[in-house]
């Protein structure tokens, strides 16, 4: 009788000890680690921007023509606004333009002052758009007038080079600092003769703007 008591609770005791065993390897085993999230998407390239500047003209040179004889005098500080519209055609490449209209030319002793109006086109080049800082080189290259105060116009071919940083602030908005030279060959016609009447200038913008 002992015997099959014993052959019973040996029985009993590995039934025990397989209905356990699942059980000890569910506790062990941890849970199955949660999918991670998926990375944020990268934010979107602007479509363009577009910025508003005032401009200082602190250094230049008005040349023209006294009976043949060319003549170029340093211009005193003149002022001036300008906007520039940027279409990005790539992070790091931006094809738009740049109108600037200054007024105030004239030489250190003159009493009248000239206006000029610069229609450029401009390329850019450097750093994505968006948060943070922005530092762009870019290229101009356009059509310039000069109105000077003896109602004579000159106009010609402008070409200039520059460096602008712009600093994010808020969703889509921007400060400016634009730093530029532009070299001008505008020409009149004075008596029937073809003249020299130019400006080389350097300016300097301050401004806003916003992505778009």
């Amino acid at each position: 009788m002992f015997a099959g008591r014993s052959r019973s609770g040996v029985v009993a005791a590995a039934l025990l000890a397989s209905l356990a065993a699942p059980v000890r390897a569910q506790v062990a085993s941890p849970a199955p680690s949660a999918p991670g999230a998926p990375p944020a998407p990268a934010a979107a390239l602007p479509h363009g921007a577009f910025a508003f500047l005032m401009d200082v003209v602190p250094v230049g040179t008005l040349s023209t023509e006294i009976a043949g004889t060319p003549l170029a005098v340093d211009a005193s500080t003149a002022y001036g606004v300008s906007a520039v519209l940027d279409l990005f055609a790539s992070p790091v490449l931006a094809i738009g333009a740049a109108p600037r209209f200054v007024w105030g030319l004239h030489g250190p002793d003159a009493m009248n002052s000239a206006t000029e109006l610069d229609l450029v086109l401009r390329a850019s080049l450097g750093t994505p758009a968006g948060d943070g800082l922005t530092i762009q080189v870019y290229g101009d290259a356009g059509w310039s007038w000069v109105f000077s105060p003896n109602d004579v116009l000159s106009s010609g071919l402008a070409f200039g080079v520059g460096a602008v940083a712009s600093y994010a602030i808020g969703d889509s908005n921007f400060v400016r600092l634009d730093l530029g030279y532009q070299l001008g060959r505008q020409r009149a016609s004075v008596g029937g003769v073809d003249v020299d009447a130019s400006s080389d200038l350097l300016h300097v913008g301050l401004g806003v703007g916003s992505y778009f």
